[in-house]
């Protein structure tokens, strides 16, 4: 779909929704579609802006993909060049010295990409980590 035709949809939706719901839900609905414009518009211009200010030569996936914002936009839209085992091997890697402070370590135990409710990650803590909520959070938090 074109960028108006896009446009054009959205407004009907809203118009609709409207109608449906009442202005209420209208302005919520306003609202958070001028919350992703914002979100989306701040990805493009940090691409932009990382681009622009990379070294000559250097890979144009690896400078947007080391910007948290604009990788997880590239996640979203599966437009990321690594995979998730390795997206979720690097999250992992962020948290092990954490983990290894407290003589605790975590592995994968699963990655199910098909599963029906979702891409589904199965973590095993090890050492004196198994067990305990704050390094279970902590790990989840990295993750997510």
């Amino acid at each position: 779909m074109a960028g108006q035709e896009t446009g054009e949809r959205i407004e009907t939706l809203l118009d609709e929704l409207a109608q449906q719901a009442g202005p209420e839900a209208r302005d919520t609905a306003d609202e958070l579609v001028r919350s992703l414009v914002e979100f989306y518009g701040e990805g493009l211009a940090r691409a932009v802006r990382l681009l622009g200010a990379a070294p000559q030569g250097a890979d144009p996936l690896a400078v947007l993909t080391a910007d948290e914002l604009v990788s997880d936009l590239l996640i979203l839209h599966d437009l990321h060049p690594e995979d998730t085992a390795t997206r979720v091997g690097r999250a992992l890697d962020k948290v092990r010295p954490y983990l290894g402070s407290h003589a605790g370590d975590v592995e994968v135990a699963g990655l199910d990409l098909e599963a029906r409710e979702g891409p589904t990650l199965r973590l095993r803590l090890r050492g004196s980590c198994d067990g305990c909520p704050s390094s279970t959070q902590t790990v989840r938090w990295t993750i997510e």
